[in-house]
């Protein structure tokens, strides 16, 4: 197949996550395939859940868990067992993912000669010696996705050749719990409700999330293994109209309009939108409300699908916008695979004020290039739009799950051979054999920072209608 020249535009060329239920992309993918929510109960051990001051025995800690944060190969990543167990469990996920991201990419290929000059927009420059701009960045629920804006620009701007960027949240105390269940923000029912109308609040998820960038005709010309393409990524504030918690409808439409002009993509060609939807009663109404704005157009042709991974794996908070290639995460799910979740919305042009379910979906063909658009959001403060386009070629979809819709697409570019650097431990991958404390803390540390999770529990029961009320729906 002959690659589309995207001038300045940024591929990704590798990833890496963990996520509720799944330790790897291939995992993660079919836990989407299969539906399944993985809202549960904290794990036994994780923390306390019982006597604290300003919770009764009754109340309910729902989350979406990575399991065995615990363990750690520290010999591989050549730490000391002391060194190990005093680090955050964050820090220790994040190494491991991000050496299978770069290893997706290539980067550790025998016949590659490994570049330093890679900037890291999330903290794990210094074990692989990267020389390149390394920044950690706070933007709250946003991020992981300004991290990965942050590395698009950084690349563009000559600042390094390669990147990588994402997120990770896991959740080792109640207090935070606590403060966001005062402040109305979770769900008291279990998983994340997405443009539904029963939705409550939103299901807290732990999880990592990390993608290798490089600029795209470098990625060509060196032969790699190109999963998407990001056109363009913009950033914009909600100003002072509502509160600082609460998303603003003409704030999102407006970096909507700039994101697409930037990445000369008109509405119409945009197919499919990886959404927010944190399942919240003034959030979603909100998103919808700009979704609905700028891409239904007066003469689409083609409905719009929209969804949000948060039913399956919560909201990963500031890991939410890598939940991303990981796509919130799905910019690219899997090398040739897009998919589109359980409980897939559609809005039709010739009706703008409806929004309902799509459930069977069959015999339709794509162009080419299909077109997707994807952010990620914290409430009103900052937001962030990636408008990404997935190489292929033409296909038809006639045999769809009844959950979900799934679009499978020709994968471009070629995998190098990989194998473990010289310059990083033994020649094997790391392994989760032993555990790197001598005995399990109550707590591990205070990381109340970011998200994903999960073990398998029913989902979301079925709603009347989605989105908020007014909004008609349709199986």
């Amino acid at each position: 197949m002959v690659m589309r020249e995207e001038p300045r535009a940024i591929a990704i060329i590798g990833m890496g996550c963990k996520f509720p239920g799944a330790d790897s992309l291939e995992e993660y993918w079919q836990l989407l395939d299969d539906g399944r929510s993985m809202a549960e109960q904290p794990p036994a051990g994780r923390f306390p859940t019982h006597d604290h001051p300003r919770s009764t025995d009754k109340t309910v800690f729902w989350g979406n868990f990575v399991r065995d944060i615990e363990y750690f190969d520290h010999r591989f990543f050549k730490k000391s067992s002391r060194e190990a167990a005093s680090m955050d469990p964050q820090q220790r996920l994040l190494l491991e993912v991000a050496y299978h991201a770069l290893e997706s990419s290539g980067y550790f290929g025998p016949h590659k000669q490994q570049e330093t000059d890679v900037g890291c927009f999330i903290s794990v420059s210094n074990f692989f010696g990267f020389t390149g701009p390394s920044v950690s960045l706070d933007t709250a629920c946003s991020s992981s996705a300004v991290a990965i804006d942050s590395a698009c620009k950084s690349i563009l701007h000559g600042d390094c050749t390669t990147a990588i960027a994402g997120g990770v949240s896991l959740f080792t105390s109640p207090h935070f719990y606590q403060n966001l269940t005062a402040a109305s923000f979770l769900s008291s029912t279990g998983a994340t409700k997405s443009f539904d109308a029963g939705a409550d609040g939103y299901c807290r998820g732990e999880g990592i999330g990390l993608i290798v960038l490089k600029e795209h005709s470098r990625a060509v010309a060196g032969g790699d293994p190109i999963l998407a393409t990001i056109l363009s990524t913009a950033i914009r504030q909600s100003s002072n109209q509502v509160p600082i918690t609460v998303p603003y409808s003409p704030s999102q439409t407006a970096l909507y309009r700039k994101v697409l002009r930037m990445a000369g993509v008109t509405p119409e060609e945009v197919t499919y939108l990886e959404a927010h939807g944190t399942g919240t009663p003034i959030g979603d109404p909100q998103e919808f409300l700009g979704i609905r704005e700028v891409f239904v157009v007066e003469g689409r042709r083609d409905p719009l699908y929209f969804a949000s991974v948060k039913g399956n794996i919560g909201h990963t908070e500031g890991a939410s916008g890598a939940s991303f290639t990981t796509l919130n995460p799905k910019i690219a799910l899997t090398p040739g695979q897009l998919e589109i979740p359980t409980r897939t919305h559609r809005v039709d042009g010739p009706h703008p004020h409806r929004m309902y379910q799509q459930r069977v979906y069959k015999d339709r063909s794509y162009p080419p290039d299909l077109q997707k658009c994807t952010f990620a959001t914290a409430g009103s403060t900052r937001c962030q739009i990636s408008v990404v386009r997935v190489q292929g070629s033409t296909i038809d979809v006639a045999d769809c799950l009844e959950m979900h819709n799934r679009l499978r697409l020709g994968r471009t570019g070629k995998m190098n051979a990989t194998s473990v650097p010289e310059n990083i431990a033994q020649k094997r991958r790391p392994t989760r054999k032993g555990r790197v404390a001598r005995k399990k803390p109550r707590y591990l540390l205070e990381s109340e920072q970011c998200g994903k999770a999960g073990s398998n529990v029913a989902g979301p029961k079925e709603p009347a209608c989605y989105g908020f009320e007014g909004l008609s729906s349709r199986k």
